[in-house]
């Protein structure tokens, strides 16, 4: 039996460009509630553009967690996201609010409903070797090396990202089981804020054609913007030395166009590629986790339209 003294928390999930933050927006005005951000590039300072923070008005008028807490020469771990969102979760349950989760970033939903997974300590030796690896032959060579000793885990991280494809292999290497099959650990082991608050997941989903249509607009957006002077900017702070900044769709692709490696039109295409590459492999992700009600979400569905379903679902949860 739910207890009703419980908590509500509201998570919304999906792909980039599917409408994540409006919604979230429109729903914490609502209902008065406090949104805590699950994206692992909207953390770091400087890095606006191109990971599509709120714009600066939502930011003033609704409470956002987790937004610009980094400098991106730091590296931010799913551990500190755990940490940090946990403790935005019970400070704005404190105040009587609403926590609203929202964000893509599959892995940092999962350890803040499920817990934290701590996995076997690093090996120095290990992870020295693995990253000599990596620095004579990239990313994709440790990538395919990791499909097939591990394909579970590799279908669901990012293959452009060395850290977590590095991670992965390191995992295998010191314990002999999938890291995958390891964080299965989690579901018998519960310590996230599903443990103790009513969760409502919902998933947004949008026709393939229509995203595809809003990754390509929003990316023609990031230029109109300023993301060239946005990416010249953090090349001075240091950003190419931190690997999992870094990773953030549209900043290592205009850095290559600034050094003359290619052109304005190619590298907009390639960041509308890699991004729609992305919101797969998002949706790969979210379809394998239990608990998401999704919402088909139609061109010209209105955000008010979308919160009202979530209400709707929160109810029902809420009752049952």
């Amino acid at each position: 039996m739910m207890k009703i003294s419980q908590p509500s928390v509201i998570v919304i999930v999906g792909p980039t460009a599917s409408g994540k933050s409006e919604a979230a927006y429109v729903l914490a005005g609502k209902i008065g509630g406090e949104i805590v951000s699950a994206d692992s590039m909207q953390v770091y300072r400087g890095m606006d553009i191109a990971t599509a923070k709120p714009p600066a008005a939502w930011l003033q008028k609704i409470p956002h967690h987790l937004i610009d807490i980094v400098e991106p020469t730091e590296e931010y771990s799913a551990g500190r996201f755990f940490a940090d969102a946990r403790k935005a979760v019970d400070e704005i349950v404190a105040r009587g609010k609403t926590p609203i989760v929202a964000g893509g970033t599959g892995l940092y939903v999962r350890v803040l409903l499920k817990g934290i997974f701590e996995g076997p300590s690093r090996d120095r030796a290990a992870r020295a070797e693995l990253e000599a690896e990596l620095e004579q032959n990239g990313v994709e060579h440790l990538y395919e090396k990791l499909k097939k000793i591990d394909p579970r885990t590799a279908s669901s991280i990012d293959p452009h990202n060395p850290r977590r494809v590095v991670r992965a292999l390191e995992v295998m290497l010191l314990t002999k089981r999938p890291l995958a099959e390891q964080q299965s650990q989690w579901s018998g082991k519960p310590s996230g804020i599903e443990n103790d608050c009513v969760c409502t997941v919902v998933g947004l989903q949008r026709d393939r054609n229509d995203l595809a249509a809003r990754i390509d607009e929003r990316v023609d957006e990031m230029f109109r913007s300023g993301l060239i002077d946005e990416t010249r900017a953090l090349m001075s702070r240091g950003i190419e030395k931190n690997r999992v900044a870094i990773q953030a769709l549209g900043y290592g692709e205009v850095i290559r166009y600034l050094r003359e490696e290619a052109t304005l039109s190619e590298t907009k295409k390639r960041i509308q590629i890699r991004t729609r590459q992305y919101a797969k492999r998002q949706m790969t992700w979210f379809r394998k986790e239990r608990g998401i009600r999704w919402l088909a979400v139609g061109k010209e569905t209105q955000a008010g339209v979308v919160v009202e379903q979530i209400e709707d679902i929160q109810a029902g949860r809420r009752q049952g």
